[in-house]
């Protein structure tokens, strides 16, 4: 039996501030089927059924719409097809937003690790942010709850 290779991508939602009329960041209402579809779409634009087909097995595991940041996992020998494809979405939904790849690592263990630190740390700027205006913000259940949902991801 053939084992499937997978690459695991962590990537960030940037939404953009210029159409929205708004610097402040609030959570992007959106979910992993939502991305999915968007992704998907993307690909079957840009290699068209070829390229829908190769990445059938795409999988958007995680995302989280406080920190906007994904884990999605995807074919080893096509991971730079996703790649390319995503560069061109400009809108998830009604939202007009782009992607940023910010860690593409062969195994799930490097992945985690890196989105509990990122997510830890925009976390603690919200928290610091909220503070110099006066307003007290924990996000001590939030950073626990997320790193939770990260580490049971298979």
């Amino acid at each position: 039996m053939v084992r499937i290779k997978n690459r695991w991508i962590l990537f960030e939602i940037v939404q953009d501030d210029a159409f929205q009329g708004q610097t402040s960041q609030i959570p992007l209402d959106v979910d992993e089927s939502t991305i999915f579809h968007c992704i998907r779409q993307m690909v079957a634009t840009t290699y068209g059924d070829i390229g829908a087909g190769y990445l059938k097995p795409l999988q958007v595991k995680w995302f989280n719409p406080d920190t906007r940041l994904g884990i999605m996992r995807a074919p080893r020998e096509h991971v730079d097809m996703l790649l390319s494809s995503i560069f061109f979405i400009k809108k998830v939904g009604p939202i007009p937003c782009s992607f940023r790849t910010l860690q593409v690592s062969g195994t799930l263990i490097f992945i985690q690790k890196y989105a509990i630190e990122r997510d830890r740390m925009l976390y603690l700027e919200e928290q610091a942010r909220m503070e110099k205006q006066g307003r007290i913000h924990s996000v001590v259940e939030k950073i626990h709850a997320n790193e939770a949902k990260i580490k049971r991801l298979e």
